[in-house]
C-alpha cells in the first residue's frame, strides 16, 4: 500500500512538472517575436536592381578557360568571363542597386560602376509601359563620389517602384535587419541579422561613419539596400571585412541620410561640395587637457583669416555632436554645405565657449 502511494505521488509530481514547463516555455515562446521578413520582400524587392557592368581592358591576362566558368556566371554573361577578362579584353561584374525616383534614378556604390563602358540595369518585373515592355536597360553615370562610394546612375523608364526611405539617424543597435541583392549573381537575394554597432570608422574611410552588421554581405551584394523591419531603406551595403573573399560576419553600410545627400548634390550640380573649416587639428595625447580626461580635438594651426577661433582652441562638439576624434569632426563638417555657418563649443584657456563659424568648402 506504501509502494501505491508512493507511485501515485510520483506521477502527480511528474504531471505537475510537465505542465509548469510546457506553461513556461509557451510563455517563452509568446515573449519572442521574430521578425517576419516576408513583408520587406514584398514592399521593397521591386525597387532593388541587378547592375552588370562592361568595361574594356589595356591589359593582357591569362582568362578563365570556357569549361571553368561557373554555372551562375553563364545564366547572366553566357560563356563570356565575368571578373576576367575575355577575348576581346572586356571584364565582366555584377553588382546592386534601388531605384529612388519613379523616374529612373538608381543608388548604388561607385565602386560598383567606376570606370565602366557600359552598365547594365535588370529590373525584378517588366515596367508597365506598354511601349517598352522589357526588364533590361543600360543605364547612364550621373555621377559618382568616390570619398563616400556612392554613385548615381539612371535609366530611361517612367513609373518605376520606388523604395521607401527610412532615418538612418534612428537606427539602434540590436535591431532587425535585412538586405536584398545580387550576391554571386543570384539576383533578389535577402539575408537578415541585426546592426551590430555604428558609427564604425574603417581604414581609409574617414568620410562615412558606417553601420555595421552581421548580415550575410556578399560579393555582388554592393550597392543594395539595408532594410529595417518596416521595409525601409537606412543604409547602402558597401563593404565586408574578410579574409576568404567571402562573408565572415563583418558587414559595413553606408547610412542612407548621408547616401542621400550625397546623391541629391550629385543631381543638381554634378559633384559634391564638402565642408570644411580652413585649420590643421591634432589629437590631444601631448596636451594637458587630455590628463584632464578632456574629450576633443585641438587646434594648432588656422589657414585662413578667422578671428572666431585660434590656435590652441579645443573643438569639443559641432552643432551639439561630441567629437572625439579628427574623424568624427571630417565627418561631420564634411556633410556640411559650404557657407553654412555652424555652432562649436571650444575650451580656450580653461573656458568653455559657444562660436558660430561659417563653413568654407573643401578645395583640391
Amino acid at each position: 500500500m506504501k509502494k501505491f502511494k508512493y507511485y501515485i505521488l510520483i506521477i502527480l509530481f511528474s504531471i505537475i512538472t510537465i505542465n509548469i514547463y510546457a506553461s513556461s516555455s509557451s510563455e517563452y515562446k509568446e515573449n519572442i517575436n521574430f521578425p517576419n521578413f516576408t513583408k520587406i520582400v514584398k514592399n521593397s524587392s521591386t525597387s532593388v536592381v541587378n547592375i552588370s557592368t562592361i568595361k574594356k581592358s589595356l591589359y593582357s591576362i591569362n582568362i578563365l578557360p570556357e569549361k571553368k566558368i561557373p554555372e551562375i556566371f553563364k545564366k547572366f554573361f553566357g560563356n563570356r568571363n565575368i571578373g576576367y577578362i575575355s577575348n576581346n579584353n572586356e571584364v565582366y561584374s555584377i553588382g546592386t542597386g534601388f531605384i529612388i525616383s519613379d523616374d529612373g534614378y538608381i543608388l548604388t556604390n561607385a565602386h560598383v560602376v567606376n570606370n565602366s563602358d557600359k552598365i547594365i540595369v535588370k529590373l525584378k518585373n517588366k515596367t508597365d509601359n506598354k511601349t517598352d515592355n522589357k526588364t533590361d536597360y543600360i543605364a547612364r553615370l550621373i555621377g559618382i563620389d568616390n570619398k563616400t562610394d556612392i554613385a548615381l546612375i539612371k535609366i530611361k523608364v517612367q513609373y518605376l517602384p520606388v523604395i521607401n526611405l527610412g532615418n538612418s539617424d534612428e537606427i539602434q543597435v540590436g535591431e532587425w535587419v535585412a538586405a536584398i541583392g545580387s550576391p554571386f549573381g543570384f539576383d533578389q537575394t535577402i539575408t537578415s541579422g541585426i546592426v551590430s554597432a555604428l558609427n564604425r570608422t574603417l581604414p581609409n574611410d574617414i568620410y562615412v561613419p558606417f553601420i555595421q552588421t552581421d548580415v550575410a554581405i556578399n560579393p555582388g551584394n554592393s550597392g543594395g539596400p539595408l532594410l529595417n523591419i518596416q521595409g525601409k531603406v537606412i543604409g547602402i551595403n558597401s563593404q565586408i571585412i574578410t579574409r576568404s573573399g567571402g562573408f565572415m560576419g563583418l558587414s559595413f553600410s553606408i547610412p542612407i541620410n548621408i547616401a542621400m545627400k550625397i546623391a541629391n548634390q550629385i543631381k543638381i550640380y554634378g559633384k559634391v561640395h564638402r565642408g570644411w573649416l580652413g585649420i590643421k587639428i591634432k589629437p590631444l595625447f601631448d596636451n594637458e587637457n587630455f590628463k584632464n580626461n578632456i574629450c576633443g580635438i585641438l587646434i594648432y594651426k588656422i589657414l585662413f583669416n578667422n578671428e572666431s577661433i585660434k590656435p590652441g582652441d579645443i573643438i569639443i562638439s559641432v552643432n551639439g555632436k561630441k567629437i572625439k576624434s579628427y574623424k568624427i569632426l571630417t565627418q561631420i563638417v564634411n556633410n556640411i554645405i559650404p557657407g553654412q555657418k555652424i555652432m562649436l563649443k571650444i575650451l580656450r584657456n580653461g573656458k568653455y565657449k559657444n562660436i558660430k563659424i561659417k563653413v568654407c568648402e573643401v578645395t583640391n
